[in-house]
Parts: structure tokens; sequence; C-alpha cells
């Protein structure tokens, strides 16, 4: 990486070089997620002299990742402090540092990218009771009754299936759309709800809510009247 000071003095700030998926392919949340945060390659003060250039290089692992789903932001923070709040005009107030200059750049353009994943149902946050939902007044997400899970897929060729898991159990393989599949068995307590995608080419995407579940089985008898 080269920067340059055009400036008439000497330059200072703080380099932030960020590593980011531009398809989160692990993320716990409801919505689709882009640009997940995965690490800082550089996190470091600079000084460049007048009209002077600094080269600065980093390298990292890169055996875990897929390069066709990476993106790279470098950003400049100038040294100068301000006063910054969170709620304006004076309540919440924090260090804040101007942006002097930003760029980006994808490992490899236009490549594969991995499915995009996210769960429309449960909704996090909610009480669902038989379908029915309403704000959880403890914030926790709250499984009463039977309750189908709804994930939403996409894909920038085609999706092969989706699984449903209940901590780490597979539980049911969804081939077509809608990708949906009903929780009704016996389920108690803490549980993780994984959804997970894979693309036509193998390439694969979770998502993941976890949740208070209260589920029973469900009554033969009933059944049998359609109830």
């Amino acid at each position: 990486m080269e920067l340059e000071n055009y400036e008439d003095s000497v330059y200072t700030g703080r380099l932030k070089v960020y590593l980011t998926e531009i398809v989160s392919t692990k993320w716990q949340g409801d919505q689709p997620y882009k640009y997940a945060f995965l690490e800082f390659v550089i996190d470091e003060n600079i000084e460049i002299p007048q009209d002077e250039k600094l080269t600065i290089s980093e390298s990292i692992d890169s055996s875990d990742l897929d390069p066709e789903n990476i993106m790279i932001f470098a950003t400049i923070f100038n040294s100068e402090k301000h006063e910054g709040f969170s709620f304006p005009p004076d309540k919440k107030p924090f260090d804040a540092y101007y942006v002097d200059a930003v760029d980006v750049t994808e490992i490899i353009k236009g490549g594969n990218l991995p499915p995009m994943v996210g769960i429309e149902n449960p909704t996090i946050g909610y009480v669902h009771r038989f379908g029915r939902k309403r704000v959880s007044l403890l914030g926790k997400t709250i499984l009463l009754g039977r309750t189908k899970i709804v994930a939403n897929v996409t894909d920038d060729s085609s999706v092969e299936k989706v699984e449903f898991y209940i901590n780490d159990k597979l539980m049911e393989t969804i081939t077509n759309p809608p990708y949906e599949w009903k929780l009704h068995k016996l389920t108690i307590g803490k549980k993780t709800i994984t959804v997970k995608a894979y693309d036509d080419t193998g390439k694969t995407s979770n998502a993941k809510i976890d949740v208070l579940a209260f589920i029973k089985w469900k009554n033969p008898i009933l059944k049998i009247f359609g109830i």
C-alpha cells in the first residue's frame, strides 16, 4: 500500500485496514448480512513528511478464507481529535476523528459468492405463540408451541439445498423454495436454530439465532382431527 502526502506540512493520522466478507457466511442474526468485519489487517499510527510517500505492506493467513468473497477497506483517520455526541446536541460525548481518505478493493472482482442467508421467522426479540408474535418484555426470542422456521436464501447462481439445525443436529433438508420447516417435536430450554445454505458450487453460508423453546409433542388424538 502506498500513501502520498500532497500537503505543505507533515501529515499524521491513523491507518486502519479492514478485512471483510462481501457476504457474511457465519453470523448471529435475522436478515442476510453483507460486509461483515473479520479482522484488522493494519491498525497503526502513520506520519508522512511533506511531498513524500509512505509504503506499508502486511500479510495475513488466508488459508481459511474464500478469496472470491473478500473485500478490503482502507481508511485514514486524521489525528486531530473532535468531540462528538451519540445523541446530539449534547448527550453521550465521545472522541471523534475525521476521515481523510478511503479506498476499497475486492480480492477477485466479479467472483462467485456464497449464498446469502437470513432467518425471517422467528423474529429476534419476540414471543412466538402458535404463529402469533408480540414483543418480548425480556428481550429474548421465545417459542411457545409449534413454530414455522422460515429462511430467506438467495444466491448469485442458484441454491442447491437448505438445512435446518437445532443445536447442531440436522433436523430437515429442503431443496426447493419456500425454505421453511415446522419445529413441532418436543423442544424445551435454550436452543440455537441454524439455517445452512449451499449453492450449486458447494459454497455455504449460515445464519443462527438463540431461542428459549417450550414445545410439546403433538397429541396423536388431535392429529387425527387435523388440529
